[in-house]
C-alpha cells in the first residue's frame, strides 16, 4: 500500500473499487475487459453526482455486465455535501 492524502471540496465525490470493476469481461463472448479507460469516462459522465447517485449508476453497470463479474467487486462513494443542499 501506499499512503496517499486527497481533500475533497463541497460537491466532490471519491469513488474507491477493486479489480472486479475495472476486470468485468464486455463485449460479444465476454472477452474483453470494462478497464481504466472506460471507468474513467464512466466517472467524467457522472462529475458533480451524489455518492448515492454514482452508487446507483455502478450498481446498474455492475447488473449489466451479467456473467462477465468473474471477481468479487467492492464499491465506497465518499462526497462532501455543498453547503444548504439536501442530501
Amino acid at each position: 500500500f501506499t499512503p496517499a492524502a486527497a481533500t475533497l471540496d463541497p460537491g466532490d465525490t471519491l469513488l474507491l473499487y477493486t479489480d472486479g470493476l475495472t476486470e468485468a469481461r464486455t463485449g460479444q463472448g465476454r472477452t474483453d475487459l470494462y478497464g481504466d479507460e472506460a471507468l474513467r469516462a464512466f466517472a467524467t459522465d457522472h462529475v458533480g453526482r451524489s455518492p448515492q447517485a454514482v452508487m446507483e449508476a455502478l450498481t446498474g453497470l455492475l447488473d449489466g455486465f451479467g456473467d462477465g463479474l468473474d471477481d468479487d467487486t467492492a464499491l465506497l462513494a465518499l462526497g462532501v455535501p455543498v453547503p444548504g443542499e439536501t442530501v
